[in-house]
């Protein structure tokens, strides 16, 4: 009887700046169907890992999870060879500010959580992170950060859908990005006594007052759950044709495959075309050949999967994307009324290029 396993998220890669701290995910070509990333970080730090290479100061990582999650292995392979993504164009260039867009959407969140207390964020951490599964490391200084992280996270199978990496004790000085592998797809907060820690260019930057309440406190870590915990990305790149929409999309999943456990390509030029994928996918996974069939899969999936819906330029996609606390759509259409679907932020202004993207397109 075939194992019962499927694949659970893929794995992106920081590129990080010692100015600005935790930056964009920064490209990378990959040129097959294996899940493959890198990042600037110490080679000398994982020397003895496995399935590990290092090239030009880089470090490439080459590995799939997978956890058990009901699906036979026949049927996530089969579906994982479904609605394959095509390759964009050789001749395509330009549009950078879209492409960093789209790295930044899809991107793991990072927070910051600055008070002058150590025991008073120890007790944050213990009594209102229990919504997920925190790995604390100490980085106090890099040789803690180093020691804890080879403890704490031996590899990609210690990271499930609802961790978050908790930096305690953060020392500003410690250069975060050394010391964090490619493979590292998840929720970071990183914690401090030093208000330092708040001058970095991450994502949001909270504080907890000594004075804080528990009303405000329990409001504080609501706001942090919003921030870090798995939420659903719907991208939307609306504009006319011929501006190279679905160029840009290619040239995104090209270089970021390795982020999602898979990517799917749907022809939404019309119903047909749209039900038709719907029931290839449905049959290959084994779950049944409607829409909603597929729908309830992706749900169910609770993996971190990406849908393209391509050239949706004549229908409302509103009952074909399947709400959920996880996944990720893009859409490339004409119709101003598209935008209407996309999540906070998920709206690109594909109308304007800027002098360098227009001499380059």
């Amino acid at each position: 009887m075939a194992q019962k396993t499927s694949k659970l998220l893929g794995f992106t890669r920081k590129r990080f700046d010692e100015n600005l701290g935790l930056g964009l995910d920064a490209p990378f070509s990959q040129h097959s169907k294996q899940s493959t990333g890198s990042s600037y970080i110490s080679g000398s730090f994982f020397a003895g890992a496995r399935d590990f290479r290092v090239q030009g100061g880089e470090f490439y990582h080459i590995e799939k999870q997978y956890v058990t999650l009901g699906q036979n292995v026949d049927s996530a392979q089969a579906a994982s060879d479904i609605l394959i993504c095509p390759v964009p164009s050789q001749y395509f260039v330009g549009r950078k500010d879209i492409l960093s867009q789209l790295s930044r959407v899809f991107s793991a969140p990072v927070a910051t959580l600055y008070c002058a207390k150590k025991e008073e964020l120890q007790n944050f951490i213990k009594h209102h992170m229990k919504w997920c599964n925190p790995i604390t490391l100490d980085a106090t200084s890099a040789t803690a950060l180093e020691k804890t992280f080879a403890e704490e996270v031996k590899n990609s199978q210690s990271i499930f859908l609802d961790t978050v990496l908790v930096l305690e004790n953060t020392d500003p000085s410690v250069t975060i990005q050394d010391y964090l592998p490619g493979w590292l797809y998840v929720p970071i907060l990183i914690t401090s006594t030093s208000q330092n820690i708040s001058n970095k260019a991450f994502s949001v930057n909270f504080q907890l007052f000594d004075s804080a309440n528990q009303k405000e406190i329990k409001e504080l870590a609501e706001e942090i759950k919003k921030v870090l915990q798995p939420q659903q990305h719907i991208v939307t790149l609306v504009a006319s044709g011929g501006t190279g929409k679905t160029q840009v999309v290619l040239k995104f999943v090209s270089e970021n495959s390795f982020r999602f456990s898979n990517v799917w390509f749907f022809d939404a030029t019309s119903d047909t075309t749209l039900v038709d994928n719907f029931r290839q996918l449905g049959r290959a996974a084994g779950v049944g050949e409607q829409v909603e069939d597929v729908k309830n899969f992706l749900v169910r999936s609770h993996q971190n999967w990406l849908c393209i819906f391509d050239n949706a330029d004549e229908i409302s996609l509103k009952s074909y994307i399947p709400i959920c606390n996880h996944g990720n759509v893009i859409v490339t259409s004409r119709l101003k009324e598209s935008e209407q679907l996309a999540s906070p932020g998920g709206n690109m202004n594909f109308g304007d290029i800027d002098r360098n993207n227009a001499i380059d397109f």
